[in-house]
């Protein structure tokens, strides 16, 4: 074990993942909420949520994970070899605080938050449906009038409109600019913005269909950029060795990328080409690499 290795592997790290210290992270969060993003998230809460996964992680992938994968076995835990792969990301989430979780769920923030009960013809409940709500508004002779104005229900976790909920009683048999709107199906919040703002640019006032797909775009924003700095805290942790680090936070990468995609159809776009690039410099002893805290 080369212990000066060791030693100039761990004085390269930049510490990123501690928030409170890095600029950078500051002055990217301020500049968000400075520009529209309306968040309860303080950077405490956000430290935490860095620091839980990174512990998780650990965990759930222990030194003798990996030492398996290289054909090492310790044969007084050759019962407990694929325990670890029991531990699933859901279950990470579980653990996790209410505004904790909201912060890696990203959904939708609209007005209002409805449960819904959808009953069959029978009157028996048959499922759930937790519904928001965004108001358009007609704009009249250039001015932005209360009315008329459409509440348009929608999914917070996809985004997706609720075709059944919320406004058709109310624009029922009138003849206004929203009666197109009742017609469209199977379209997003984002797909609305985009249609109404190409045919009715105009005529309709969309702030608060534009603040929510805001606070949504800085949404994920925030939370890539939390996600990455998960990594480099795993790959950095004194916990292990910096091999070890290495593939544990591969391995985080890999599993949170694969969780997002199959569960939620979202691609979270992390790379892992920066801890590639630490540890050939490690491993070439290089003392020390330029990071680039997010790829675009």
């Amino acid at each position: 074990m080369d212990k000066d290795k060791f030693k100039r592997f761990y004085e390269s790290d930049e510490i990123k993942y501690k928030l409170g210290y890095n600029t950078e992270f500051i002055e990217i969060f301020s500049f968000m909420k400075n520009n529209g993003y309306c968040t309860n998230y303080e950077i405490d809460d956000l430290q935490r949520l860095v620091d839980f996964l990174a512990n998780w992680f650990e965990i759930k992938y222990p030194n003798r994970f990996f030492d398996k994968e290289n054909g090492v076995i310790d044969k007084r835990f050759i019962n407990n070899q694929d325990n670890v792969l029991k531990l699933t990301i859901d279950d990470l989430l579980y653990q996790l605080p209410n505004n904790l979780l909201s912060i890696l769920d990203c959904n939708y923030k609209g007005n209002s938050y409805n449960k819904i009960l959808v009953v069959d013809d029978n009157g028996n409940v048959v499922d759930t449906k937790i519904s928001s709500m965004v108001r358009i508004k007609q704009k009249v002779e250039g001015n932005i009038s209360m009315l008329p104005s459409i509440n348009i229900s929608f999914n917070p976790q996809t985004g997706m409109i609720y075709e059944d909920l919320g406004y058709e009683e109310y624009f029922n048999d009138k003849e206004t600019i929203f009666s197109e709107i009742l017609e469209l199906e199977d379209i997003n919040l984002s797909q609305l913005y985009t249609y109404l703002t190409n045919k009715y640019a105009d005529e309709l006032d969309l702030s608060d269909l534009e603040n929510i797909l805001l606070i949504n775009k800085y949404d994920k924003k925030l939370r890539k950029y939390l996600l990455y700095l998960v990594s480099l805290k795993i790959l950095y942790s004194r916990n292990t060795t910096p091999e070890y680090g290495y593939l544990r936070a591969k391995k985080f990468v890999e599993d949170i990328t694969l969780y997002y995609l199959a569960n939620k159809n979202e691609r979270l776009y992390l790379h892992s080409d920066e801890l590639d690039e630490i540890i050939n410099n490690y491993r070439n002893s290089k003392v020390k690499v330029k990071q680039n805290i997010i790829k675009k």
